[in-house]
């Protein structure tokens, strides 16, 4: 069991090094070839270090056949996502964090929204079929669920709506000292490093699976939160680091946007796992996954947009603003559920 865990925190570390490296990377090839800094955070960054949930969700249906692993760790690692503002806010020492972001952010939160609540509507409109034994089922293409093409065309609109957003308020943070730099160089860097989390995170998935059955803890919790964790690691590094710059809205934009690209894994997955639709396959436990992260969402949504005049929004709990202390309030507590009715 030590050695199991050895090599759990061993593909962490690998993780966390390389969404590091591809992080930096990525953004060197985005200035280079002119693209601004906060789309990076957004949309680029926010792809590049949803990798590891991508590796770790198809291997998962493929390697060890467990399509609740797989959705566990996408709905896992948005809880998680939306949970490292809690972190970004605590090493942010003026004031509360979400407080003091742009409310532009407020796009990519409402698509972030609409997608989980597609998810959550399926999972309970299976959940209802199977317990009232009716016949009727969602419709699939081939083994393929409607539902989760419907997230990859949402997916599509954001991205465009969302680069149109940016384009029309001149929103770019281009570091003109990084115009120099070598592009192949940084493209092979790139790749090279994409490759090692790739990598690591197949290893990532079978150790998951492992440690499910050597717990017993079960696919889902173990999906949903160890799983969910260490394939966040990436997004972590990115908006902590962002902070830690000054850059806040960069910081913020990669969380709220891995959790827009999140949501497109769950159709890669559903397209490798050839036993019928995913959501038709999954235990109705995640349907807490999903309605607790809409309400992350709500939370925040509400503390961007609440900036009444004269209105002096101060630390709390923790240095932590009142939206981060209730997101992590959220947090812990769909994972105590979780692991009571595992």
């Amino acid at each position: 069991m030590c050695l199991l865990w050895t090599k759990l925190i061993v593909c962490a570390l690998v993780i966390i090094l390389s969404g590091y490296k591809i992080t930096k990377y990525g953004s060197v090839i985005a200035n280079i070839t002119g693209i601004g800094g906060l789309w990076i955070g957004t949309m680029i960054l926010a792809a590049i270090t949803s990798l590891p949930e991508v590796v770790a969700s198809i291997s998962s249906v493929i390697l060890v056949k467990s399509p609740d692993l797989a959705l566990g760790n996408v709905l896992g690692s948005n809880l998680f996502n939306l949970t490292i503002i809690v972190f970004m806010d605590f090493i942010y020492k003026k004031k509360p964090l979400l407080g003091e972001v742009k409310e532009r952010h407020i796009l990519p939160l409402g698509f972030g929204m609409l997608l989980a609540s597609v998810v959550a509507f399926s999972l309970m409109t299976n959940f209802l079929i199977k317990i009232s034994k009716s016949s009727f089922s969602l419709p699939v293409i081939s083994h393929v669920g409607v539902d989760s093409l419907l997230l990859v065309l949402i997916y599509i609109i954001s991205v465009k709506l969302i680069f149109n957003f940016e384009h029309q308020h001149n929103i770019e943070t281009e570091d003109s000292s990084l115009k120099n730099n070598n592009l192949i160089k940084n493209i092979l860097l790139f790749s090279l490093f994409s490759v090692i989390i790739v990598i690591s995170s197949i290893f990532l998935t079978k150790l998951a699976d492992e440690v499910a059955y050597a717990t017993n803890l079960g696919h889902t919790l173990v999906g949903s939160t160890l799983l969910a964790i260490t394939t966040s690691l990436p997004e972590i590094v990115v908006s902590i680091s962002a902070v830690r710059m000054g850059e806040i809205d960069i910081g913020l934009g990669n969380a709220l946007g891995s959790n827009v690209s999140n949501m497109t894994i769950i159709f890669l997955s559903d397209l490798f796992y050839y036993q019928g639709s995913i959501f038709s396959s999954v235990n109705s436990s995640h349907i807490l996954t999903a309605i607790c992260q809409i309400i992350m969402y709500c939370v925040v949504l509400i503390s961007i947009i609440y900036k009444p005049a004269n209105y002096k929004p101060t630390k709390r709990f923790l240095n932590l603003g009142w939206g981060s202390i209730l997101i992590l309030a959220l947090y812990l507590l769909s994972i105590i559920t979780l692991y009571k009715i595992k």
